[in-house]
């Protein structure tokens, strides 16, 4: 094989490689976003029952009597 072929492989191979590494870090941004929504989602729900029982006092879990 010649140095010219070999080079012309390892562009080829090197531009594979770029393509595979562009896709997984899209892949990694949308995994982020969804992970950070989905705890932004369960951190709102627990501010609002920590608030919910700062305001109502303990005695507001006990319910209506």
């Amino acid at each position: 094989m010649s140095t010219a072929a070999r080079l012309i492989k390892a562009a080829a191979t090197n531009e594979e490689r770029e393509r595979k590494y562009h896709a997984r870090k899209r892949g990694n941004a949308v995994a982020l976003a969804l992970s950070l929504a989905a705890m932004a989602f369960g951190v709102f729900w627990l501010v609002w029952i920590l608030w919910e029982t700062i305001r109502l006092g303990f005695a507001g879990l006990t319910g209506p009597r």
